[in-house]
């Protein structure tokens, strides 16, 4: 009786996937970041399907690698790493249709998450659950009566002669290229934030040499600049996707 009630536990939990995305900088402990969003997951009443994928967090791609595993989202992990600091993106992608559906992103130290960071990843379980709910649900199917014995009047569709719909590839490689541009516009910010609260958040006296604060200010403005460029970047893919979609 007490397997049945497991087995009867464990269907009903719904299932995402989990894989590493993309990863900026060496260095860190990405499988153990991993491990540590998954049990948080798990812990968040989510069944979790862990598997690798290339996508370089294009959430084409990523969408593509979740209907191949057959799972109905899936948590992308997007890791930027620099000197002790990585910045951490989960951004949670509906198979259907390529969308995000929930998204976290945080600045850790060190090799290990935070009780902060466990928390903001418990919350990101809890959004993914709601998000499952309509795709778990079962789908009515519509019948339509059809009269006996009436002729039918619509004449047979010949598809050979229906004109073709022009391809929408090109729009959705822009859309995940713009996805793409924005998590690394994310990251950059996360990077640039962290670098300048070492700056400004130091004691008086500053521990820091001069030349060291000003590579450091030097450092987060670049960060600050990548971060701006991309975010014009992906804004610019977004724009030239939706205006193919909405011409053709």
């Amino acid at each position: 009786m007490l397997s049945l009630l497991v087995l009867a536990a464990l269907s009903t939990t719904p299932t995402v996937g989990l894989t590493l995305s993309a990863r900026i900088g060496k260095g860190g402990a990405p499988a153990a970041h991993l491990d540590a969003i998954e049990s948080e997951l798990v812990a968040g009443g989510l069944s979790v399907r862990r598997f690798t994928s290339a996508c370089d967090g294009v959430r084409a791609c990523l969408a593509a690698a979740a209907r191949e595993e057959k799972v109905p989202l899936l948590v992308g992990v997007s890791l930027a790493q620099r000197r002790n600091q990585t910045t951490i993106d989960l951004e949670g992608v509906r198979a259907e249709d390529g969308a995000t559906v929930a998204q976290e992103t945080f600045v850790i130290t060190g090799e290990r998450l935070g009780e902060a960071d466990l928390a903001l990843v418990r919350g990101l379980a809890a959004r993914l659950k709601e998000a499952l709910r309509p795709l778990d649900a079962p789908v009515r199917e519509e019948v339509t009566p059809v009269a006996k014995d009436v002729p039918s009047l619509t004449a047979p569709v010949v598809d050979d002669l229906a004109p073709q719909a022009p391809s929408r590839a090109p729009a959705w490689v822009m859309l995940g290229c713009a996805g793409a541009s924005a998590v690394a516009s994310g990251v950059f910010v996360g990077l640039a934030t962290s670098t300048r609260g070492r700056v400004e958040g130091t004691a008086d006296p500053s521990p820091l040499t001069r030349a060291q604060a000003q590579g450091l200010a030097d450092e987060a403005n670049r960060d600050y600049s990548l971060a701006l460029v991309t975010g014009v970047v992906s804004g610019v893919l977004l724009t030239g996707a939706l205006t193919w979609l909405l011409v053709q």
